[in-house]
């Protein structure tokens, strides 16, 4: 109970100091001036679009829950009721509240339920761990036109220095190149672990304790639940259609989700940024956003 309430203050004051620190300085008045002046239109069709995502994640938590079957509109209704208790609660309690509404709602128990959302979460993180590897593969680096044969454009860099010359003669897009590797090599192991840990469960946690050994006995505990709640709900890893159709409504999650966010560019007058860089927006916050985090 203590450790709790000691995290529910952590995450108060963590939330009160970056609303501090995002409110001083601002102009205010400009930021009324640009949400007046927003396009009504746009800004409708990005609220279509928001509630299309939890829609979409509807379909897949369907999937993952498998029988007894809920029906769409209500797993619709408990995924919107969870996060908007993610914007009000601290530390994504919402997440907890779905499990239990699934638990009160329908055959399911809280277990099932909870594992569920764990998985929920690991589909979430392979695609965007796609979307950034395909962000960085194809990102419209720009060149310096002048220079001989469109060489890619040199960094600037502090006249006090910081930047060694192996880094200043780098190529960026073979840099951006290389972390689109590290995506799918990350994708690669964060896949074969949950292979391991779908269809060797008791081996995988027998490996899982040697590793977590050096850990806090607290912590220690936290993770192994986490990974046993994955392995009771990782029933569509084990199924190829089901696991499919799961990656299939995720990444058509995803492209939704960084599309709404170019609608809200458009709306608020911005039209300099590409689909792609709205991907790579929209990664940026959804990992940002995956700690826990204050109303």
């Amino acid at each position: 109970m203590k450790s709790r309430t000691l995290q529910i203050i952590i995450a108060f004051t963590f939330g009160f100091v970056c609303l501090y620190l995002f409110a001083r300085g601002q102009d205010w008045a400009a930021v009324w001036d640009a949400m007046k002046s927003a396009h009504l239109g746009w800004v409708l069709l990005a609220v279509i679009l928001s509630v299309n995502s939890i829609l979409i994640r509807a379909f897949r938590w369907q999937a993952l829950l498998g029988k007894p079957r809920v029906s769409v509109p209500k797993l619709f209704m408990i995924a919107n009721i969870g996060f908007m208790g993610n914007g009000i609660f601290p530390a994504r309690m919402g997440e907890l509240i779905r499990p239990f509404l699934i638990w009160r709602a329908t055959p399911h128990k809280f277990s099932t339920a909870l594992a569920t959302i764990v998985v929920e979460r690991v589909y979430d993180l392979m695609g965007l761990l796609l979307c950034l590897a395909f962000v960085f593969a194809v990102f419209p680096f720009p060149v310096d036109q002048a220079s001989p044969g469109g060489a890619a454009l040199e960094m600037s860099v502090p006249a006090d220095g910081g930047v060694s010359p192996e880094m200043m003669d780098q190529d960026p897009q073979e840099f951006i190149k290389g972390l689109a590797e590290l995506g799918v090599f990350v994708f690669a192991a964060l896949f074969g672990a949950i292979a391991v840990m779908s269809f060797a469960p008791e081996w995988s946690l027998k490996i899982a304790r040697i590793f977590f050994r050096p850990l806090p006995a607290g912590l220690s505990e936290k993770l192994l639940k986490a990974i046993e709640s994955f392995e009771k709900g990782a029933v569509s890893f084990r199924k190829p259609g089901s696991f499919f159709y799961c990656v299939m409504w995720t990444l058509i999650l995803w492209v939704s989700i960084a599309f709404s966010e170019l609608v809200v560019l458009w709306a608020l007058g911005v039209d300099s940024v590409s689909m792609i860089g709205a991907l790579f927006i929209m990664a940026g916050l959804c990992f940002a956003v995956m700690f826990p985090q204050a109303p």
